[in-house]
């Protein structure tokens, strides 16, 4: 593949991330607006799974996986969203403390978006891994861009540069 098309993908899968990470970013900090409504935890519990990775084989993965109800005007809604960035982690005490947050059978503050009350979330405002999302493609895009521009079209194999007399 030619160099300087491996550098423009890496910036576009950088753009994207970004992007991703901003939109999240946005939603969350406009869900803390949103109108709220009792809601009721219908199940709350920690999911753990195996995650592959490509370098040091696989990782144990938690997340905390909690349904609740709610109604806004008559209608009932329900939703297993606590946030608008996934909360799974490899620290199974970051899930725990989520599911005792939030007990089955118990209730909790439901931030619904008014324009669409089937959209809703226990916990708005920012999410951490909105901003890595967005700082990782950041980098990535910029990396690709300096790459495709000023990257030395004469380098060939390993690094190695090509000289002629």
């Amino acid at each position: 593949m030619n160099k300087i098309a491996f550098f423009l993908i890496f910036a576009v899968g950088g753009i994207a991330f970004a992007f991703i990470g901003y939109n999240s970013m946005q939603k969350a900090k406009a869900a803390k607006a949103w109108p709220t409504v009792e809601g009721r935890i219908t199940s709350s519990e920690v999911d753990s799974y195996w995650k592959r990775d490509r370098d040091s084989g696989s990782t144990r993965m938690h997340e905390a996986k909690i349904a609740y109800e709610y109604t806004v005007d008559g209608v009932s809604y329900e939703s297993t969203k606590i946030s608008f960035m996934s909360s799974s982690s490899s620290l199974r005490g970051q899930a725990q403390a989520m599911v005792r947050k939030y007990p089955a059978g118990g209730t909790a503050t439901v931030y619904y978006n008014p324009s669409n009350p089937q959209e809703a979330v226990l916990e708005p405002g920012a999410a951490g891994g909105a901003m890595i999302f967005m700082a990782a493609g950041g980098i990535f895009a910029l990396i690709g861009i300096f790459g495709s521009l000023f990257g030395n079209p004469t380098l060939t194999g390993a690094g190695a540069r090509t000289y002629h007399e």
